[in-house]
């Protein structure tokens, strides 16, 4: 009995040493990535190849301190630690982000800063734009820029763009088909145009909508009647009709109560002075 014990108990020792064995050889080291920042691209690849690394994609990025061709950082980072075999990134310097600034002139500021941002990667915070009203210019037409057309330009310099912005007409009370009409008369394009229905179920009291019926009427707008269009308009429109409006709108200022009580007691006072002179009058 003591002799069977005794087998299967070498036996799982055996089978434990030969498990240790297994996972000790086929789990892969750990290694740290190598710092090849500033490396060759050529150089950095057998540097992390030789330290049972693997290389995986390729990203060309601009840098204005690292040359072209050159590696800018790799991911994971240097130092890190990662099993044999992983795969490392390495990003490549494509050369400065610096361009020459084109004549952006005559074109909508809205296309131009979507181009600066995906030719060039400027950020929109290095865009300001100054809106200049009564030009001749359609809405949202860059007028002048800074940098002149020429200047070389880095991703951390800053862009102005003066751009043509006109005044709001009063659209309350037109419909749909009048109120758009007379936007795009204007230079307004109609995607720059946001359309809402008054909406009992919303928080706000109105929805966004794509369109609304023919019997609709413009109730509010934004900007205000006199304001500049700085790009954008929002339209707000009610199933009610109303009438349509003068041509200088005028605001409808209420009554206030300090006036009621004011006429009143100028009434009161009349009143009185009348009762006085009849009463006069009897005597005499």
């Amino acid at each position: 009995m003591f002799g069977t014990l005794m087998k299967i108990f070498f036996a799982v020792v055996v089978v434990a040493i030969a498990i240790f064995t297994y996972l000790t050889l086929s789990t892969p080291a750990s290694v740290n990535v190598p710092d090849v920042s500033g490396a060759a691209l050529s150089d950095a690849k057998t540097s992390l190849l030789s330290s049972g690394l693997k290389i995986g994609d390729i990203h060309k990025v601009s840098s204005d301190t690292v040359a072209e061709g050159y590696v800018v950082k790799t991911d994971p980072t240097a130092g890190s630690s990662k099993k044999e075999g992983a795969k490392v990134d390495i990003y490549v310097s494509k050369g400065s982000s610096e361009f020459k600034m084109k004549d952006y002139t005559g074109r909508n500021y809205q296309d131009v800063i979507k181009e600066l941002e995906k030719k060039h990667g400027i950020s929109s915070k290095m865009i300001d734009i100054e809106w200049v009203t009564d030009t001749s210019y359609d809405s949202g037409t860059i007028i002048r820029q800074t940098p002149e057309e020429g200047t070389k330009v880095g991703s951390k310099d800053k862009i102005t763009f003066e751009v043509a912005a006109i005044t709001m007409p009063s659209l309350i009370g037109y419909t749909y088909q009048e109120a758009i009409a007379e936007l795009n008369s204007m230079g307004v394009s109609s995607s720059h145009i946001t359309i809402y229905m008054a909406d009992a179920t919303s928080s706000t009291g109105y929805s966004r909508v794509n369109s609304v019926s023919s019997s609709a009427v413009v109730v509010a707008q934004d900007p205000y009647y006199g304001g500049a269009v700085e790009g954008e308009v929002n339209l707000y429109f009610s199933s009610e009709t109303a009438a349509q409006p003068s041509e200088e709108p005028s605001q409808s200022v209420p009554e206030s109560s300090e006036t009621s009580e004011t006429s009143e007691s100028s009434s009161s006072s009349s009143s009185t002075e009348e009762s006085s002179e009849a009463s006069t009058e009897m005597q005499q």
